[in-house]
């Protein structure tokens, strides 16, 4: 399973991390904040480390993934689903912060006009948490 973080805020990052150290998923952070290669974190919550290996792109990039998180403000978080509305359709989203009036226009620019399976769209109605990350880069730019 691919998952697809997109988003600016550092929650966004931080979760990127979590998943990948945690969710046993491979994991793809799409933004335009961060410089696109892979990207080695320590995530360290509760005395425990683990390592996450993230792929960053650049927004825009082809991207392929089989969940969506969007950790977003209300402005970037239309930009980025008018980008990916394709590869959207038919997959779960989670938008964070959420909120009834952001899930009704996801749900819009998503599944309208499709006949595929719609996608399932959830919300997290803030920000989540932090946990201490210590980051490296690797050396391969992609």
């Amino acid at each position: 399973m691919q998952l697809a973080v997109l988003g600016s805020l550092p929650a966004a990052e931080i979760s990127a991390a979590w998943a990948a150290a945690n969710a046993g998923t491979e994991v793809v952070y799409v933004t335009d904040h961060a410089h696109p290669r892979q990207w080695l974190a320590h995530v360290s919550w509760e005395g425990s480390i683990r390592s996450a290996h993230v792929k960053r792109v650049r927004v825009g990039s082809p991207l392929e993934a089989d969940a969506f998180v969007l950790i977003a403000s209300r402005e970037e978080t239309f930009d980025l689903v008018r980008s990916y509305a394709k590869v959207m359709r038919g997959r779960p989203i989670l938008l964070a912060p959420g909120g009834f009036a952001i899930v009704e226009a996801v749900d819009k620019l998503v599944n309208s006009n499709t006949n595929e399976r719609s996608a399932a769209l959830g919300n997290y109605p803030a920000s989540p948490r932090s946990v201490r990350l210590n980051q490296t880069t690797c050396e391969s730019a992609l």
